[in-house]
């Protein structure tokens, strides 16, 4: 608790009447709390955090698992690390059940806006690549057979 300074010392007895718990994946963690809940095998604290919540039939809402959802997808580096584990999956489908939104692939915003400049200025014909001068993506209505079934036929063969 010391970790903690001037907070620490002027109210010591809140410190030490109180009740604390600390999640951790890091062997390295100081103990400070009452209960030190450390999981080295987890590949996130997200993930710790989510099973935990729900082996205590904690309420998680949506808000919640998408902020889990999103802590367990940057720790994993999109579920690519050797320490994504089943429980890892486990932990994504209880945020998935909870209404977590999966975080988005591709471009962020900003690299987003960043393409559509690099379109815009690379292009003499703004028209021909559906972007306005405001730099914005001209929507337009898909042609009539998009809506019409279609058939596709595939080969396993590889």
């Amino acid at each position: 608790w010391e970790n903690l300074g001037t907070i620490y010392f002027e109210n010591k007895s809140f410190f030490e009447e109180s009740k604390s718990l600390n999640f951790d994946i890091n062997s390295n963690t100081k103990q400070f709390a009452k209960i030190n809940l450390v999981m080295t095998e987890m590949a996130s604290l997200s993930e710790l955090v989510t099973l935990f919540l729900s082996a205590m039939k904690l309420t998680i809402d949506e808000d919640m698992a998408t902020n889990l959802l999103m802590g367990i997808k940057n720790a994993t580096h999109d579920f690519s690390l050797d320490k994504a584990t089943p429980n890892t999956f486990e932990a994504m489908a209880i945020c998935l059940r909870a209404g977590g939104r999966k975080p988005l692939r591709g471009f962020s915003p900003e690299q987003a806006k960043n393409e559509v400049r690099n379109l815009n200025n690379n292009s003499n014909n703004n028209s021909s690549n559906n972007i306005n001068n405001n730099n914005e993506v001209i929507r337009q209505k898909p042609s009539p057979d998009w809506f019409k079934p279609k058939i596709y036929k595939g080969d396993t063969k590889i």
